[in-house]
């Protein structure tokens, strides 16, 4: 119904477990068969899975040492 919504990698970034939760949920609750198509297509490209893997990976790493660089005492 939406024109394309273009989301940068930040704004993707940003988005918590919590509403990436909901959102699936909206989806799921919306069209079931939405959710099915999707996670065949996913598992028929494993480039794709690789790709996500390592974005995940990589956005885990970022948080994880912003976290860490947040908690060290200043001098």
């Amino acid at each position: 119904r939406w024109p394309n919504v273009a989301v940068s990698i930040d704004d993707a970034a940003r988005a918590t477990s919590a509403q990436v939760f909901e959102l699936a949920r909206y989806v799921e609750q919306s069209n079931p068969h939405v959710v099915a198509q999707v996670l065949d297509a996913l598992a028929r490209d494993t480039t794709v899975m690789a790709a996500l893997g390592a974005s995940l990976a990589a956005l885990t790493v970022d948080r994880l040492s912003t976290r860490a660089t947040a908690a060290r005492p200043r001098r």
